[in-house]
């Protein structure tokens, strides 16, 4: 593996961002899956303020909405963690199944939902002190999860299937299992909850699924291993992360379609957008960074060094 060499650089744009007061903006809680730690980043300074060390190789990663806790999965430890987002603190630890790896929380900040790839089953704690409230069956080798940010759909990548499953809340009930590419694993809900997005790892490309209709209604070809996808609500964009081509996909949602791809790091894993500072964010697991792009142009504002391996799978910005 490569390392960035430590260190971080800014852009003109990124200072222009400090003298502009960002420095209210969210954190960015990296999961490093080799290094068994989160590399804690301040998006306002482009800094990271604390690698705090969690075994169990974490993969999966949960913002709360209000920002006050972050939930992590550690699949070599079989568990789920909560952490105090003030503290920086783990306040409560479960052991769930043998192989929990995505993670995704109701946006009422109430239920924890946990894909367990190994049992083909999700299960449901309580967000305050992680207690189990029950579990929904799935398709083969659950992956990446999302909620519609109405809440009333929960959105399962079932990449041995190659399909996504759509379950109502808070119900459980599944209402369709839509076939998608080969192998999906991200899956990210539109800010509308009108749509889902499932970046295909085997089949090298991206579906766009109708919640209406339950049916996918296209699919556009990409880089290498599409990993997972984040949208900017603001332009009708998103960015898909090409694990195998050094890369990241821009995307226009309407027309569906590919604006064009963009290099980054070694092997990027989780996307994010964070409407705060206007700017995608990219975990490159080679290159042991978090890559902060301008959200309008690309181009590249920081790369700040992270801990070993990082994965930051999910929804893994949110405010302090």
């Amino acid at each position: 593996m490569r390392s960035p060499g430590g260190g971080c650089w800014l852009t003109g744009l990124a200072g222009l961002l400090l003298a502009k007061g960002a420095l209210a903006a969210p954190f960015a809680w990296v999961s490093n899956q080799t290094g068994e730690s989160l590399t804690i980043v301040d998006l306002g300074r482009l800094e990271p303020v604390q690698e705090l060390p969690l075994s169990g190789g974490p993969a999966g990663v949960a913002v709360a909405p209000d920002g006050t806790a972050v939930f992590v999965t550690t699949p070599a430890s079989h568990r789920l963690h909560r952490i105090a987002a003030d503290t920086r603190a783990v306040t409560h630890s479960r052991e769930v199944g043998p192989a929990p790896l995505g993670v995704c929380i109701d946006p009422a900040g109430q239920r924890i939902y946990v894909a367990d790839w190994d049992l083909d089953r999700v299960d449901i704690l309580s967000a305050s002190d992680l207690s189990p409230l029950g579990s929904i069956a799935t398709g083969a080798s659950p992956s990446g999860m999302d909620i519609t940010p109405d809440g009333r759909l929960l959105l399962i990548a079932e990449r041995d299937d190659n399909s996504l499953a759509v379950h109502a809340l808070p119900s459980g009930e599944r209402l369709a299992r839509i076939p998608v590419g080969e192998a999906p694993f991200g899956v990210t809900a539109a800010p509308d909850s009108r749509h889902a997005y499932t970046a295909n790892v085997r089949s090298h490309d991206v579906s766009r699924v109708d919640l209406a209709s339950l049916r996918e209604t296209a699919r556009v070809r990409v880089g290498a291993s599409p990993y997972a996808l984040a949208i900017d609500p603001v332009r009708g964009r998103a960015i898909v992360s090409n694990q195998h081509d050094d890369s990241v996909e821009l995307l226009l949602l309407e027309p569906f379609g590919v604006l064009g791809r963009h290099t980054v790091g070694e092997y990027p894993e989780g996307v994010a957008h964070d409407p705060a500072t206007d700017a995608f964010l990219v975990a490159n697991w080679f290159s042991n960074s978090l890559m902060v792009l301008d959200a309008g142009s690309l181009e590249v504002r920081a790369e700040i060094p992270t801990g070993n391996g990082p994965r930051a799978f999910g929804r893994f910005v949110g405010p302090r």
